[in-house]
């Protein structure tokens, strides 16, 4: 009698922690976004103003993302090929907050003008949209907008996906931690 409740008291054990999957935590969604920025860094984003239709191309070496409590903060570091010009690009949201996310954004507005990715190019835009305005600077200037962007390597086609993926699992995150009855 008693082997056999063992018995089943371990079976159950083993399938309950066999049914529980692994879940990153919020700072490993964090270090595996990092990855995925280091990894954009070492390829080239070319874009088309669409005022002047003149190309562009830039990489994002150095830039990093960080979470302090439930704020993010992506800081793009943007340095233009052909030129001494440099730029920094930062985004701070709460994730908890995101409205939509579009992996393949290929608009963008910097400094009041719209651009196109380039289809030739190896790096994409993630868009992730908010339902208000975030805090979003060019350089020293702060701007109000309601999107932030994220550039990702296209050379996998998941890429865009897993990191749609993974900004959705650490809102997920930060929404429980909330007060469970917050509508």
């Amino acid at each position: 009698m008693k082997k056999t409740i063992f018995t089943l008291l371990l079976s159950l054990l083993l399938q309950v922690s066999f049914s529980q999957g692994t879940t990153l935590t919020k700072g490993e969604t964090i270090d595996y976004l990092q990855k995925k920025l280091n990894e954009a860094g070492n390829f080239v984003l070319l874009e088309v103003d669409d005022e002047n239709l003149k190309q562009s191309s830039c990489t994002f070496k150095n830039s990093n993302i960080v979470l302090s409590g439930n704020v993010v903060e992506i800081f793009l570091r943007m340095d233009f090929s052909g030129s001494a010009y440099n730029d920094f690009l930062t985004f701070n949201f709460n994730p908890a907050t995101i409205k939509t996310i579009d992996p393949s954004a290929i608009k963008a507005t910097y400094r009041n003008r719209e651009v196109t990715k380039d289809p030739k190019s190896s790096i994409s835009w993630l868009k992730l949209e908010f339902a208000s305005s975030i805090g979003h600077k060019w350089g020293t200037t702060n701007i109000l907008s309601n999107y932030c962007l994220f550039p990702y390597y296209n050379g996998d086609p998941q890429n865009g996906v897993r990191i749609k993926n993974a900004f959705l699992h650490l809102k997920d995150l930060i929404k429980a931690e909330g007060d469970p009855f917050d509508k």
